[in-house]
């Protein structure tokens, strides 16, 4: 076994400091979901760490996530490549999220790429780590791999062919009012958008991704929306509240969330 925080790390590429071994990138424990890590490599998008496997490693593992440190923000993507073959993707991961495990065969391969993009809204807070990353060696194997210095991303700045989807965790709106929200989403066309339990007055443009209409009943609303396309789907949830008020009664005349405004009915 040889864990990832053992090779050399001055050799990973990232926009944003640098990559710590069993560390943050702000150098804090390792922690996602609350739980703590010993082991593994804290980083930021967008980063990448070449391995030159040396025909070696038979496996690679880790648990990836948003490391806590960073208080509910950031969006993150984590990739694995594998002699220039994508070989794992995890979907859009927010602060929060549950930490994913990966596993993937390197029977044979030469080359491990890890990789960490932003989600397209920025790398702001982007705090990622690689928890419990490790190689599981081939024994009849002599060399031992080691980390490439990388000078230029290779990976981490190609736009994702498969779906990528955001929306704000929260939108508001009041009955009577209007609501319009667009979904920011990436990848290939044609894409295939589906959503479930919108508001009543709420629906969705299948051909533009825009969820637009007049909320009419009061509640608390937990919506899930999906994108896909012949490479696989996302999917992401999010709360839409819509407030009950006393007609004509003096409000904020909007409510605003990323791409969402709302407006209440005016007096006849």
């Amino acid at each position: 076994m040889l864990y990832i925080d053992e090779l050399d790390l001055s050799m990973a590429l990232q926009e944003h400091g640098v990559a710590q071994s069993c560390k943050s990138v702000d150098g804090n424990p390792l922690r996602m979901g609350g739980r703590s890590f010993d082991r593994g490599v804290g980083t930021h998008s967008r980063s990448e760490i070449a391995i030159d496997l040396k025909k070696s490693a038979v496996r690679f593992e880790a648990t990836v996530g948003t490391d806590d440190e960073i208080e509910g923000r950031g969006t993150v993507i984590f990739e694995v490549w594998v002699d220039g073959v994508k070989a794992a993707r995890t979907d859009i991961i927010e602060n929060g999220s549950d930490a994913v495990d990966l596993s993937v065969d390197l029977q044979g391969a030469e080359m491990l790429v890890l990789v960490v993009k932003d989600a397209g809204d920025g790398n702001s807070w982007d705090h990622a780590d690689w928890a419990d990353a490790r190689l599981t060696l081939d024994p009849a194997a002599s060399a031992t791999p080691q980390t490439i210095d990388t000078t230029e991303f290779a990976y981490a700045t190609l736009e994702s062919p498969e779906p990528q989807l955001l929306t704000p965790r929260g939108v508001g709106s009041v009955v009577g009012g209007t609501l319009e929200l667009k979904l920011a989403v990436t990848g290939t066309r044609p894409l295939v958008y589906s959503v479930r339990n919108l508001p009543p007055g709420l629906e969705l443009d299948p051909d533009s991704g825009t969820i637009s209409g007049t909320t009419e009943e009061a509640g608390e609303y937990e919506v899930e929306v999906e994108v896909s396309n012949s490479l696989g789907s996302a999917r992401r949830r999010m709360t839409v509240s819509v407030l009950d008020l006393a007609y004509g009664k003096p409000i904020s005349p909007e409510i605003s969330g990323p791409r969402v405004v709302g407006t209440t009915p005016g007096r006849p």
